[in-house]
């Protein structure tokens, strides 16, 4: 083939098929081949590619890094999609609303879809090109919902498409994740089924002595953890804290809870606790609630309409969204689907609802709490907490103009603090007076942590969250330390994912690297106390170690959204890229002079002090209802 007269595009899942198409090309330094390289595995492609004469077309050139107007953009884009939905049911919220609003698309929430990946995906391959500025073209590893797509752009452009994954891996690859679906709906179904037992036959008496059915009840909805006991029986809440004494002493208050851990554990001490009334959401669910709606979620059909144009950057996306629809059938989970059930069957039979507090972060188990509120406790004032960080990423946070009126939300919204709320607001579309400031209720400890001098002794604390994602971070900071003794690297993993689920897929042996270890204590305190500089991505211990007049460096992964809780923030903060030298930026850091440092630390602990407001009597008594 002449490479120079017709330009190629190839797509390459893996590195024995980059060596077959680098074998099969000529070496060019014209810098007419290009290449994206959508995998986080990096070193194992730029060496062959570099051979050939290959460059990389990044964002920044294509105008493509404007991570603001992604987001808006993929805002909006949900937000059209609920206006379809919307327009194609019928009632206040019919049976195709449920169906729609308990599945995780709509949600926006990136950790439970995958469309805004494959939307940047997307935008980043046909920009390249529609740009036809190429003799070769390679997109290594892009989305399999893509590479039809792929096809099509090359095809109408004259662009020789090679792709080594056929039709029917394709074809495979849908039905085993089909499969999969499948799996989890019915492995759901039984768990749901044995907790529906435990809860009929360890609280049934109880939960009947009780519930107060003549009264008003405040009913806030949260999370237990098996950490949730302490001693004596005691209940703490991992995520309304002090909240719950304050309205224990004021209010006919009842926790509704989602165990997540230890649920036979949970439930004896649900049994035996005296001061809350505790019950488990799945209570006020029947077997048959369970047979009927795994039968509705797995014989659903739901797609988009030929009609349906919906664009993103002016590009038509309407197939990649059916591609993802019919891929993970809404993702929907059979969890969040019974929580319409539960509040239905709770606000209907069981008791009157005055108020019903949650927190917020609109995945779709709350949608269903709301639905089955708005119509069966009109009465009920609704409002939802937002009781974390909101980031750039967390487009779940943020409302589209396209939506207002259509979507199952609260009454009103309490964010953690002032930045929260300007975030919220700067983001997203709400009208007056929806979100209001009140308190950081799970980080009151902040406060009690005083700031402490360092004395730049090379202790370096890694903080990655607890998603897979942060394994490009790891293998960045470890291959920029692991050549200097004279810093000490601790990796601090998050309880979600200790390090030995992601240490063999990482590109280093840590157990052979003597500078770096991997944090045993139990405290996070500990670690921090330990550290002069924390290393994060997306982590709240950023704010924790700012607080602490602890210097932090964020490393930016070069995702289509900021994954940093402290974006707006500059104060004794760094950002580090995979291109950049860390030991660089660690030097600078230790080479600040006091002045600048004490002036910067200033701002940073002003900073957090907007983001969480204090816990205080006037703060609390928003949570009142009149």
């Amino acid at each position: 083939m002449d490479y120079n007269s017709q330009p190629s595009l190839a797509i390459v899942k893996n590195r024995k098929q980059l060596n077959h198409i680098i074998n099969k090309i000529p070496k060019n330094d014209s810098g007419s081949y290009v290449y994206i390289n959508l995998s986080s595995e990096n070193s194992k492609y730029l060496s062959l590619l570099e051979t050939k004469g290959f460059r990389e077309v990044t964002k920044s050139e294509l105008k493509l890094d404007n991570r603001s107007k992604f987001l808006q953009e993929y805002v909006d884009l949900i937000g059209k999609l609920n206006i379809i939905n919307n327009n194609n049911s019928t009632g206040l919220y019919s049976f195709n609303k449920r169906i729609w609003y308990s599945s995780y698309i709509p949600a926006k929430n990136r950790f439970t879809s995958d469309l805004p990946f494959i939307l940047d995906q997307y935008i980043y391959s046909a920009s390249v090109l529609k740009n036809k500025k190429f003799n070769y073209l390679i997109i290594i590893s892009p989305h399999w919902s893509l590479i039809h797509q792929l096809k099509n752009i090359a095809k109408i452009m004259d662009i020789n498409f090679i792709c080594f994954e056929k039709h029917y891996r394709l074809w495979i690859h849908l039905k085993i994740e089909r499969f999969r679906k499948l799996i989890s709906l019915l492995f759901e179904m039984l768990t749901m089924v044995n907790r529906i037992f435990l809860c009929r036959v360890k609280l049934k008496n109880i939960v009947k002595r009780k519930i107060d059915c003549q009264n008003n009840h405040y009913i806030i909805k949260t999370f237990i953890y098996k950490s949730s006991f302490i001693e004596n029986n005691e209940y703490k809440d991992a995520f309304f804290g002090k909240l719950t004494d304050y309205l224990k002493s004021r209010e006919n208050l009842i926790l509704l809870g989602h165990i997540l851990n230890n649920f036979n554990y949970c439930i004896n001490k649900i049994r035996e606790q005296k001061k809350y009334v505790i019950i488990p959401f799945e209570y006020f669910i029947s077997f048959s609630d369970i047979v009927k709606s795994t039968k509705t979620i797995l014989f659903y059909k739901v797609s988009l309409n030929e009609s349906d144009d919906i664009r993103f950057f002016g590009h038509d996306v309407s197939d990649i969204i059916n591609q993802e629809i019919i891929r993970t059938r809404l993702g929907i989970s059979l969890y969040h689907y019974m929580y319409y059930i539960s509040i239905k069957k709770l606000s209907k039979n069981v008791i009157t609802i005055k108020r019903f507090l949650y927190m917020y972060e609109n995945n779709p188990w709350e949608r269903m709490c709301i639905m089955a509120l708005r119509k069966y406790s009109p009465d009920t004032d609704i409002i939802g907490y937002q009781h974390t960080i909101v980031s750039q990423a967390m487009a779940n946070m943020f409302l589209s103009g396209y939506e207002e009126g259509i979507l199952p939300l609260p009454d009103k919204v309490f964010t953690v603090g002032s930045i929260p709320k300007k975030i919220m607001e700067n983001y997203g579309t709400y009208k007056n007076g929806f979100i209001e400031e009140s308190c950081g209720l799970r980080f009151e400890y902040l406060y009690k942590n005083e700031f402490t001098e360092k004395n730049n002794q090379g202790n370096i604390l890694l903080a990655p969250e607890g998603v897979y994602q942060v394994k490009a971070m790891i293998n960045y900071v470890i291959k920029q330390l692991m050549l200097h003794p004279k810093f000490h690297l601790t990796i601090r993993m998050h309880p979600l994912l200790p390090f030995d689920s992601i240490k063999h897929n990482l590109d280093y042996n840590v157990d052979t690297i003597k500078n770096i270890t991997i944090s045993r204590h139990k405290s996070l305190l500990e670690d921090l106390k330990m550290a002069d500089i924390v290393i994060y991505r997306g982590s709240t211990v950023s704010l924790e170690a700012l607080y602490m007049g602890i210097p932090v460096i964020h490393f930016d992964d070069g995702s289509f959204l900021s994954e940093d809780p402290l974006f707006l923030s500059k104060s004794l903060k760094w950002t580090v890229s995979k291109s950049d030298k860390l030991t660089d930026v660690i030097e600078s850091i230790y080479n600040l002079d006091n002045a600048s440092k004490i002036e910067q630390l200033k701002k940073a602990r002003a900073y957090i002090g907007n983001y969480f407001h204090p816990i205080t009597e006037k703060n609390l008594q928003k949570f009142l209802y009149n």
